[in-house]
């Protein structure tokens, strides 16, 4: 997968993280932190 493939996904992808995270947290300062540790830990994967 390329970067911009990726990119792409990521940015589909993006709102529904946050009303996923949304859901557990109840934050939405706390859903946005999830989320972005989430995809820092898929990109090093």
């Amino acid at each position: 997968m390329t970067k911009i493939e990726f990119n792409t996904m990521v940015m589909r992808q993006a709102s529904s993280l946050k009303m996923y995270a949304l859901h557990f947290t109840h934050d939405a300062d706390d859903a946005n932190d999830l989320v972005q540790d989430t995809l820092l830990k898929a990109i090093t994967y």
